[in-house]
């Protein structure tokens, strides 16, 4: 006979259902060979007992099961966020280097952009440099045309004279002796100039250029141009002629058929058409005389335009007004400007002295 406390169940891994333990019946009247008797009150009581600590106890495993399931499944969960968060960190991983090698790019990207400006500043400082070599060049074969011009010339005047008979023409040998001596100061420059070509020639063909041993100008021994001397007398020209037409406009303006003129004497019609035909002309000769000024300026501005472009390149910087607040000029303020500065407001700022021969540094 088996004993109250065995059971068929077995043992099955956690998080999975147990099975209900089964209590085998304790009465012994079925079995053929046992003989029948009557449970006592004893037997039914401790029976009773039995079976409610083994429904407690398959309540109890039946509560353990669900919590273990709710473990196992909270691990799962676990598992599975621990796995994302994994995938975050390696992905913010990724995204860290993709990061670090976008800012390497950049500054190597930096670095190229910085060398290509230096690199056009270089040919924008070089470029006027070559022009200036090239202008000089072409200068100087102008000149040796001219020279060459003015040899032939005179050697045409020298045949010319050995032509004649000298004996009996002083004059003519001295006139001789005169061109023999510009031939050879014309021979000489020639040279000089040749040889000057040859040097520039070779330096652009080089590349070189020193702006240091460049001739530097001069403004206090430079030479007014025979056109500003003439541009100043077709000025007063101008002034003088609308002086006139002025006095004449006021005597136009007073006179008439009956009115006396300055010497007390009555002028005619006669008079007043032939005051208003010289006002016609007069007006007409300031429209021209306007119209020359105003070609004369256009060259001029055009000139110092040149003439602006040309030192800076060869000093350079650039010279230029300095303007206000307002937009307007300011008297006797400049600013000067370098062709390597790294900022468009890296500017010295001067103001030209009494006389115009010195400057003063107001502002850098």
């Amino acid at each position: 006979m088996d004993s109250p406390n065995s059971s068929n169940s077995t043992l099955t891994p956690v998080g999975k259902r147990v099975t209900a333990m089964q209590c085998p019946d304790l009465s012994i009247s079925d079995s053929p060979k046992s003989f029948s008797f009557s449970k006592s009150p004893g037997a039914v009581k401790l029976e009773t007992k039995m079976r409610d600590k083994i429904s407690s106890l398959q309540a109890e495993i039946d509560r353990l099961s669900e919590k273990v399931r709710s473990e196992e499944l909270e691990k799962h969960n676990a598992l599975l966020e621990i796995r994302k968060l994994k995938a975050m960190l390696h992905k913010s991983d990724e995204v860290d280097e993709k990061q670090i090698r976008i800012g390497i790019l950049e500054a190597e990207r930096t670095n190229l952009l910085h060398e290509m400006q230096s690199l056009r500043r270089s040919l924008a400082s070089a470029d006027p440099q070559v022009q200036e070599l090239q202008d000089q060049i072409n200068e100087l074969r102008d000149m040796l045309r001219d020279r060459d011009a003015q040899l032939s010339c005179h050697k045409q005047r020298l045949d010319s004279f050995r032509k004649h008979n000298l004996s009996g023409a002083p004059n003519d040998s001295d006139k001789l002796k005169a061109a023999l001596e510009d031939n050879r100061l014309l021979n000489e420059e020639l040279d000089r100039n040749v040889t000057e070509l040859g040097k520039l020639e070779h330096r652009l063909a080089r590349g070189e250029f020193n702006p240091m041993k460049s001739k530097v100008v001069r403004p206090g021994a430079h030479v007014p141009c025979p056109s500003c001397a003439g541009l100043r007398s077709k000025l007063s020209q101008a002034e003088k002629a609308r002086q006139e037409a002025e006095e004449l406009f006021a005597k136009a303006s007073k006179g008439g058929g009956d009115d006396e003129d300055s010497d007390g004497e009555k002028s005619d019609g006669y008079g007043s058409l032939e005051a208003g035909l010289k006002i016609a002309e007069l007006n007409k000769m300031i429209a021209e005389k306007d119209k020359y000024i105003q070609r004369l300026s256009e060259q001029a501005k055009a000139q110092i335009q040149e003439y602006k472009e040309v030192a800076k390149a060869l000093f350079g910087f650039s010279l230029s007004k300095h303007k206000s607040s307002s937009g307007k000029n300011t008297l006797g303020q400049y600013q000067v400007k370098s062709l390597f500065a790294y900022s468009s407001e890296d500017v010295l700022l001067i103001q030209a002295q009494e006389g115009g021969k010195q400057v003063v540094v107001l502002q850098i």
